[in-house]
């Protein structure tokens, strides 16, 4: 009897030891997030934790808002990879994993038109007033841009003069005021209308996988703001734009094999279109002017932060970067969040 009383009180000491262990290292939360081609998804795991203690400080200044506990309370991120929007959304779903990353934009698309699903957090852009704040929803956030065949930097130049000087006449702002936000408030996605110019076309692939952003209607008509822009850049570069359908993982191969000239590209940086030696000028400039406007609070936010993702200036560039190609500079720029289910 004396030797079966001991043996259960070992056991029960051995489970509280577990449980306390258990308690203070939790299993890491499993997070979808869309594939990167030249990063492992323990690589990725080291950016996105280093994104939550981003978002902790701008849920502290209110400019990261939402109704959970702050993002640095969760425990440490296991990244689970997925080829397209749909896999990660069923993955959601069926329970394989806890929530996803994806662009504020898109993510707003989604949570509108399903309510199973719901955003923790969400970016106040109006409040992020200080440089650190949008430094750090740049650095934590994806770019989408226009993707090419390095030897294409001709037609990369055009389209970063047409971009440009759309930027500036504030038509990047009326086509993202009506193909982004409209459209997330419940404004029906318009199909595009494209001039025809004399000369060869400038051939784009679409995927329709990224909506409100990159949209194909069911009856496969074309829309959605990546299309727009697509248009009113044919316009002042008169050419045609020939737009046809594509998967996400038959992107790079059409590009390649010369079916198209074009790709619209997500998952780029600010710095993707750079070369390195801009690259390391631009690096050297934005430190200069970190130096005189950051805090010593904010500087050692952004130090560690940088020590956490752990991943080369080169690297960060490229994540997601074919070999042999170039991008445009992004032509909008959105915070990457979480998508949960409700029921949760």
């Amino acid at each position: 009897m004396k030797k079966l009383f001991v043996t259960v009180l070992l056991i029960a000491i051995l489970a509280l030891t577990a449980a306390q262990v258990m308690a203070q290292n939790p299993a890491p939360v499993k997070i979808g997030a869309l594939s990167m081609l030249n990063l492992t998804e323990e690589e990725y795991a080291a950016i996105a934790n280093s994104r939550l203690l981003a978002y902790n400080y701008l849920m502290e200044q209110d400019v990261l808002q939402g109704s959970a506990s702050a993002p640095a309370n969760m425990p440490e991120i296991e990244i689970v990879y997925f080829d397209t929007l749909d896999a990660m959304v069923m993955a959601l779903q069926s329970s394989s994993i806890r929530m996803f990353f994806i662009p504020q934009s898109t993510a707003q698309y989604l949570c509108a038109n399903n309510d199973a699903l719901f955003m923790p957090f969400t970016i106040d852009y109006e409040k992020a007033d200080r440089l650190i704040y949008q430094d750090l929803i740049r650095r934590s956030g994806s770019g989408y841009s226009f993707l090419m065949l390095e030897n294409q930097t001709e037609l990369r130049d055009q389209f970063n003069e047409a971009i440009a000087a759309m930027e500036k006449d504030g038509t990047l702002e009326t086509l993202q005021q009506k193909y982004i936000n409209d459209v997330i408030s419940g404004t029906e996605i318009e199909a595009i209308e494209f001039e025809k110019f004399d000369g060869d076309p400038i051939r784009v692939a679409v995927t329709g996988s990224l909506p409100p952003m990159d949209y194909v209607a069911p009856d496969g008509t074309f829309a959605g703001f990546n299309t727009a822009l697509l248009s009113e850049i044919g316009k002042r570069l008169e050419r045609s734009i020939e737009l046809s359908q594509v998967d996400s993982l038959g992107r790079s191969a059409a590009l390649s094999s010369g079916k198209v000239d074009v790709v619209f590209w997500t998952q780029t940086t600010p710095f993707s279109w750079m070369t390195p030696e801009e690259r390391m000028a631009n690096a050297a400039e934005r430190a200069a002017e970190r130096a005189e406007k950051y805090t010593e609070e904010e500087q050692a936010l952004w130090q560690a932060i940088t020590e956490k993702r752990g991943i080369s200036r080169e690297a960060d560039a490229n994540q997601d970067m074919p070999e042999g190609t170039i991008v445009t500079k992004p032509y909008f720029q959105d915070a990457i969040i979480f998508v949960k289910m409700k029921a949760e």
